[in-house]
């Protein structure tokens, strides 16, 4: 495992290990949550560490949904955004996550 993601295994355990267990996510597999996320990150385009980060926190607070884009489109359309930096648009989503109209 690479540095980074054994930084984002521990900051996750320790920040948001509560957010994690109501989303039914073992903390014992934490590696795979680090791994997936990040690979969805990626998908999405967000490639600074500082962004990956703010993504995985998003995702251990909300959880982690296949069917992300149809249950969430709000989320999907924002990181398809050509428009914003990829800073922007996690700024966004941490700020309409924190509203009930957008969870």
């Amino acid at each position: 495992m690479q540095s980074f993601e054994k930084r984002m295994c521990t900051h996750l355990a320790t920040h948001y290990c509560q957010a994690l267990r109501s989303n039914n996510i073992n903390i014992d597999k934490i590696d795979l949550f680090v791994k997936g996320g990040l690979e969805k990150a990626r998908a999405f385009g967000i490639a600074n560490k500082t962004e990956m980060q703010c993504f995985l926190e998003y995702l251990a607070i909300n959880g982690v949904d296949k069917s992300l884009p149809k249950k969430k489109p709000w989320l999907h359309e924002m990181l398809r955004r050509d428009d914003l930096s990829q800073l922007r648009k996690i700024r966004e989503i941490k700020i309409k996550a924190s509203t009930r109209n957008y969870n």
